[in-house]
């Protein structure tokens, strides 16, 4: 089955292509069709909201199903400043060795340093509207580990693990993350309603 996934990140496609080429799904990209997503404004207050918007405006255009994932990492001692706000604290455009930085100064002086990373993704088109959430929680570590994953990757530490997202193997990653989590839900209902 072809599945548009709603993302101009080359992170997030490639995980998932990661985790559901294997099981057969054809994915394809925004940019493999040449549609811009520039302009779609993700002013939703809620991940989910935000997973909808973009998997509406694709699947409006093309008349297929589409899957987006909306995600951030939220940390409990600085509940405004990231959250659904996650990609475009700073600026969209700022690097994250920067972005990153910025949090670990920021919780420099905080003794709760939990954080979880959330994912929202959202299957869209061909009659379907269907919500899939997925958690995982950790801390914060106190410096940059590793250049692995993406985005806040390098200084989140899953519960139960002494390494970070960015040090940690991808295949690892790709069955503990938030993302991983969602995604178990929404290959469950493929499976369900194929």
């Amino acid at each position: 089955m072809k599945l548009i996934v709603a993302s101009h990140n080359k992170g997030k496609i490639n995980e998932f292509k990661a985790l559901l080429e294997p099981l057969g799904y054809e994915i394809l990209s925004a940019s493999m069709l040449d549609i811009d997503m520039s302009g779609v404004v993700e002013d939703g207050l809620t991940f989910a909201d935000n997973a909808r918007i973009k998997t509406k405006f694709l699947s409006d255009i093309t008349g297929m199903a589409v899957v987006a994932d909306d995600s951030g990492l939220c940390i409990e001692s600085l509940p405004d400043i990231l959250g659904v706000h996650s990609a475009r604290f700073m600026g969209e455009d700022t690097d994250y060795q920067i972005k990153n930085n910025e949090v670990l100064r920021l919780l420099k002086d905080k003794e709760n340093r939990n954080a979880y990373f959330h994912s929202s993704i959202s299957l869209y088109g061909l009659g379907v509207d269907e919500i899939f959430e997925g958690d995982v929680h950790g801390v914060i570590a106190d410096a940059i580990q590793g250049e692995g994953g993406f985005g806040y990757d390098p200084i989140f530490v899953p519960n139960g693990y002494d390494q970070s997202f960015g040090t940690m193997d991808s295949d690892l990653k790709n069955k503990i993350s938030h993302r991983a989590i969602a995604l178990k839900q929404f290959i469950e209902y493929m499976k369900e309603n194929s």
